[in-house]
């Protein structure tokens, strides 16, 4: 389970990383990012007609799944958030077009993952709701306090064939300067799937995941973006998301948290040729196309540029 410091403060298992200088924030935010676009075109499908046993990427870490015929949505954010740059091309989801969401997950409070924009939308859309510790109180307008399973590290939610099961991050939450770590983060299994949340690489950390999966890992949407010197050490690089996949012992590698926001100083598309150089179990799907996890394993699909498209 996670444990709390004095001050009631959600404590990470590994070492921290020493936070970002005030030189390091001034370099990144008077420096220019690329001035290249992410060549990207999303697609529109019928989502309330998805198969079973499929999943459709968003952008950044938005991803819905179908699986035991329930749908599940990760970290749903569908407006532009503040600070952050979108990159430049069509983004137009209609969420009333979306189906009834069984499960909504919520890895943690920060703004790309918890956009109560979105969850203001999504209110009369979902049947139950599965965060971590203490994130009750920042959505309590849009969902009711039955509807809320507030989940601990290592705590299960089981229905029928359906496993989700909350595991450690090595991140931090905050949604204002007085709030920082008060809601815990986290990282989730959901059957053979594994998603990261935010997170940094800690070897602690990635063997406690390895020894407490309930089955073996398939598919890993790992984060793999956010890695320089003004955010600090809170995410993972392309090595690092690597690493994680490794250790965990996943077969195929699905990079997120990245593609939607201009958040970083290098080009758009560095996270995922990185990650292709070094992984070759890593499958990049065109954003909003829905693809059958039957479909990736069997054939791997098409990195980078052969999927996406360029304006």
């Amino acid at each position: 389970m996670a444990t709390r410091n004095n001050k009631k403060q959600f404590v990470n298992i590994g070492e921290e990383a020493p936070a970002p200088t005030l030189k390091n924030w001034i370099k990144y935010f008077t420096s220019s990012p690329p001035k290249q676009q992410a060549p990207l075109k999303n697609i529109i499908e019928n989502y309330e007609n998805m198969p079973n046993n499929s999943y459709a990427w968003f952008g950044h870490s938005t991803v819905l799944f179908r699986i035991c015929n329930k749908f599940i949505l990760i970290d749903p954010v569908f407006f532009k958030i503040n600070g952050a740059r979108n990159f430049k091309y069509e983004y137009n989801y209609d969420i009333a077009s979306f189906p009834f969401i069984d499960y909504l997950i919520l890895t943690h409070n920060h703004f790309d993952h918890m956009n109560l924009p979105t969850l203001k939308l999504l209110k009369n859309k979902v049947g139950q709701v599965i965060t971590p510790l203490n994130n009750y109180k920042y959505i309590y307008k849009y969902f009711r306090r039955e509807q809320v399973i507030e989940i601990d590290w290592f705590e299960s939610y089981i229905e029928a064939d359906l496993h989700i099961k909350c595991l450690p991050a090595q991140h931090y939450s905050a949604r204002t300067c007085c709030d920082k770590k008060y809601a815990l983060w986290a990282s989730f299994q959901i059957n053979d799937i594994f998603l990261s949340g935010d997170t940094e690489y800690c070897q602690q950390i990635t063997q406690l995941i390895q020894e407490n999966l309930f089955m073996p890992v398939k598919f890993c949407f790992i984060e793999s973006n956010l890695y320089n010197e003004g955010w600090g050490q809170n995410h993972c690089n392309p090595q690092n998301a690597h690493q994680i996949f490794t250790e965990i012992n996943g077969q195929i590698l699905i990079p997120i948290h990245f593609g939607r926001y201009n958040l970083s100083k290098y080009s758009w598309n560095e996270p995922v040729t990185e990650l292709n150089k070094i992984c070759n179990d890593i499958v990049v799907g065109q954003i909003g196309k829905i693809y059958l996890f039957e479909q990736i394993s069997e054939s791997k699909l098409p990195s980078i540029a052969s999927v996406w498209e360029t304006l």
